[in-house]
């Protein structure tokens, strides 16, 4: 019953967890991105862009259209 009566909250931080600065840092060394992991840093960094543009509610409606069609862009290139 509980799940039913709370349906509407869901673990946002585990979104703003996965796409932080912290797990961006993990694709470099000593401030430089592995050319191993450019393109895991380049997706990362796209995806977390289109989350804070969903999740963030103090963004702008020009700046949320601007950033989520950069992640479209980005996705079907």
């Amino acid at each position: 019953m509980r799940d039913i009566i709370n349906v509407d909250k869901q673990d946002d931080g585990a979104a703003y967890r996965f796409f932080s600065s912290a797990v961006l840092n993990q694709c470099q060394e000593d401030g430089i991105i592995k050319s191993d992991k450019l393109d895991l840093f380049l997706y990362l960094f796209v995806i977390s862009k289109l989350f804070d543009a969903y999740l963030n509610r103090s963004i702008f409606h020009k700046t949320r259209i601007i950033m989520v069609m950069r992640a479209y862009f980005f996705l079907i290139m």
